[in-house]
């Protein structure tokens, strides 16, 4: 701006640099307040918000877990008091979850049981009646046939006919009878070790289905874990080779057998904390919309009432995989279901 005085002329000249950095100097000034102001009502709401939502992430989390079957998880009470009662009936939940589940192994154990004995007095029907009268029936048809030949006649050769039928049918009975006995009971369990009693049972699948072959993979096992988890192995090992061949029409099956345990600090390993069996087939797998099949459910809930867990992964012409592990020592089993708490809220 210029002022014009025409007794004394004094010129005015603004300059621009300097009202710029004035300026820059308040809205500075405003922006460091506005980001102060901001940075504060963030932690404020950063402190508020977590607060509330940490004890649903809790919550998640615990979820998560009893969807995953560890019904052993509890939540700690929140220090906001309106979640208090979602926690509490959570806990709640969990716990009749878990005596559930505890009841349901304990009656599943129950049914296991009777069924082995059930099983067990029938085999030791079929073995000490079936069996002698087959014999009888074997005795009985050589002694025909030794008659027959001692007397020339013409139907001699009939009746040799006939009792070489009668002998023919016997055998397949005997042998029936041998596949019916080691399905219903294993003979020399709890008297040979287990891999040598597993060995003879996927032996004999090999030999009644030589097209099928089967890979086996035994860890350094204990000569018997107990009557239950052998027994246990036995079945579902006999029960997944049994599906995998007769309907997923498998030509290439594996079984794995391995001790699990923890490393100590020092390195070295405890005792087995678990048993880890695998079997997996080149089949034409499960369809996704299939559900299980009685073999499958019971292999699956003897796995459970022992305290371990069976995992089965299949799709469309991809095959079948069945994982199961089973916990080798009760006071494990029994830690494992103790209250486990997911952090404090």
């Amino acid at each position: 701006m210029v002022a014009i005085d025409h007794a004394n002329p004094v010129l005015i000249i603004g300059e621009p640099s300097d009202e710029i950095a004035e300026a820059w100097r308040d809205f500075s000034s405003l922006a460091i307040v506005w980001l102060t102001l901001n940075a504060l009502i963030l932690l404020v709401l950063y402190a508020v918000l977590g607060r509330l939502l940490d004890p649903l992430a809790h919550l998640s989390r615990g979820m998560l877990s009893l969807e995953e079957g560890r019904y052993a998880t509890r939540l700690a009470l929140p220090k906001v008091k309106e979640l208090g009662v979602l926690t509490e009936r959570f806990n709640t939940l969990a716990s009749a979850l878990g005596t559930a589940r505890d009841e349901n192994s304990r009656l599943y154990r129950q049914l296991i049981s009777v069924q082995e004995e059930e099983r067990r007095e029938i085999a030791n029907e079929l073995h000490d009646e079936a069996g002698p009268c087959l014999f009888g029936i074997t005795a009985n048809a050589s002694s025909i046939q030794m008659l027959a030949n001692q007397r020339p006649d013409g139907r001699t050769a009939e009746i040799t006919r006939r009792v070489g039928e009668i002998l023919s049918i016997t055998e397949r009975l005997k042998l029936m009878n041998r596949a019916l006995l080691k399905k219903l009971r294993p003979g020399p369990l709890g008297k040979v070790k287990l891999s040598a009693l597993l060995d003879e049972l996927i032996a004999g699948f090999q030999r009644r289905h030589s097209d099928a072959h089967i890979m086996v993979n035994f860890g350094a096992l204990a000569d018997s874990y107990g009557e239950a988890i052998d027994l246990a192995l036995y079945r579902c090992i006999q029960e997944g080779i049994t599906n995998a061949i007769r309907h997923g029409k498998a030509s290439n099956l594996s079984v794995d057998l391995l001790e699990e345990s923890a490393i100590r600090r020092n390195g070295s390993r405890r005792k087995p904390d678990k048993l880890s069996l695998t079997l997996s087939d080149d089949g034409k797998g499960i369809a996704p919309s299939t559900a299980k099949g009685f073999g499958l459910t019971a292999m699956t809930e003897r796995v459970r009432s022992l305290g371990g867990s069976c995992v089965i992964e299949s799709a469309r012409s991809r095959g079948t995989t069945i994982h199961v592990e089973i916990p080798v020592k009760a006071e494990r089993e029994k830690k494992a279901r103790e209250p486990e708490w997911v952090g404090a809220l």
